[in-house]
């Protein structure tokens, strides 16, 4: 992941659900009540923060 964020050309946000056991490093948003695939548990909540 710090190579694809190294990478990126434009603003990142990181966000992670609060029991996504997968995303562990950085110190990314945390989506309480959320799982890996937030942004199909909780559309809403993803476009709030990136809004």
């Amino acid at each position: 992941m710090s190579a694809l964020l190294a990478a990126a050309r434009g603003p990142v946000r990181l966000a992670r659900g609060e029991h996504d056991p997968m995303v562990t490093t950085a110190h990314p948003t945390v989506l309480d009540g959320l799982g890996h695939n937030a942004h199909v548990e909780q559309p809403a909540a993803v476009a709030a923060l990136l809004g």
